[in-house]
């Protein structure tokens, strides 16, 4: 039988180098592209190179790789990445089980913020994001998928979002979704906290059919 299992190197200025067998993910059983791997205890703010290896008759075999840096910190509330550019918003989907704080206000400037997280089990946000008192302004929200979750945070589970204050915003369903939850801060929220969060010229852009069921709130849609 072959045995998949997947090795982290560290990047160091383009060289590869092996850290341990500590650093190794095994699978006991089948192997398939919805599995979920999580490798703890890798060091923020550093690049490394993921390998996929089938071992098969005592030989390892090489099959992908795939490339990724970790966040600076966000690791624990206590050691939460600090957001303070709409490129550090957005590169909070890499890692949805991180922990964030907001350092300064952010103005879109009229740009659509991606779908960052969705219902899909490795998408979902499932960490926590202080917004420390600042603002995320001037933005649209909307999705190309045909059932949608709409929001910042489209989909969380378990997470808490506070202290965030939400002004100017065009929460846009103007192709008609089959299906949609639809909030400015969050779509469909699942055991999460939410504390402390205003809204301010928020508008919502919202077309239906005989079959569609939209759930629609100011802060969380359902």
């Amino acid at each position: 039988k072959a045995l998949p299992h997947i090795k982290d190197y560290i990047l160091e200025e383009g060289e590869e180098s092996y850290k341990n067998v500590d650093e190794t993910v095994k699978f006991e059983n089948d192997f398939n592209t919805s599995a979920k791997v999580e490798f703890k205890n890798l060091s923020p703010e550093t690049e490394y190179v993921f390998y996929l290896y089938v071992s098969y008759n005592g030989r390892d075999e090489k099959i992908c790789s795939v490339k990724a840096k970790t966040n600076a910190s966000g690791g624990s509330v206590e050691d939460a990445a600090e957001i303070k550019t709409a490129e550090e918003f957005y590169a909070m989907a890499n890692d949805p089980s991180a922990h964030y704080k907001l350092m300064n206000d952010i103005d879109f400037a009229g740009e659509e913020i991606p779908e960052m997280f969705t219902s899909s089990t490795t998408k979902q946000f499932t960490g926590s994001f202080d917004g420390n008192g600042y603002t995320v302004s001037n933005f649209t929200l909307k999705s190309s998928s045909a059932t949608a979750n709409v929001g910042i945070f489209g989909y969380t589970n378990g997470a808490v979002i506070q202290n965030l204050k939400i002004v100017g915003v065009s929460v846009d369903n103007s192709t008609g979704k089959s299906s949609s939850n639809m909030g400015t801060l969050i779509g469909a929220a699942l055991n999460t906290m939410v504390k402390n969060v205003t809204l301010s010229d928020v508008e919502f852009n919202i077309k239906g059919n005989s079959a569609s069921t939209i759930m629609i709130g100011g802060v969380v849609g359902t």
